[in-house]
């Protein structure tokens, strides 16, 4: 994400706040300047310089404070989700190969990404790497890597840790 102090937008919004903290719709926030818009429910913000989002009420609270409102309630009753915008999958170890480029969907604990279908029941690690970037770690050191092009790796991330009921990283050393 990308804040100026001119009247430049927040690049990368969208990515934050994958869901509408308003009515937790997922994938319906816009971002125009410094508004932030649900096209569903119509809920809207303006972004400030200090990264504080002001509502239509007048009422303040920090961009963060607001992205981390989006939690795994939003995925209740969720069983299945697609990527918007094309992905790319690598696969191995220490290197990583391109193994296949396209739609991304999850369904019934299996990952498809154009042609090919990973289970993901072995999953035991899953942590966002960079703005675009969603690591798998699955037995014998083998990875996933997911590169998105326009989606949240967040979502995606908040998503899988739910569904394959995997502990995240931060809540293990509580």
């Amino acid at each position: 994400i990308c804040a100026t102090t001119s009247g430049t937008p927040a690049r990368g919004l969208e990515w934050l706040l994958w869901a509408c903290p308003s009515c937790r719709a997922i994938g319906s926030i816009r971002t125009r300047g410094r508004s932030i818009n649900c096209d569903r429910c119509g809920a809207s913000w303006t972004l400030d310089r200090r990264l504080r989002v002001i509502g239509k009420d007048g009422r303040s609270t920090s961009l963060a404070q607001l992205a981390s409102s989006l939690n795994e309630d939003v995925f209740a009753g969720v069983d299945s989700l697609e990527a918007t915008g094309s992905v790319d999958l690598l696969v191995g170890s220490e290197r990583l190969s391109r193994l296949a480029s396209g739609r991304l969907l999850y369904r019934d604990g299996r990952l498809h990404v154009g042609k090919e279908a990973f289970a993901l029941s072995g999953a035991r690690i899953i942590r966002v790497e960079g703005r675009d970037r969603l690591d798998i770690g699955l037995p014998q050191g083998r990875r996933l890597r997911l590169v998105f092009t326009q989606d949240s790796p967040l979502k995606w991330e908040k998503f899988l840790l739910l569904k394959l009921k995997i502990r995240h990283l931060r809540n293990l050393k509580e």
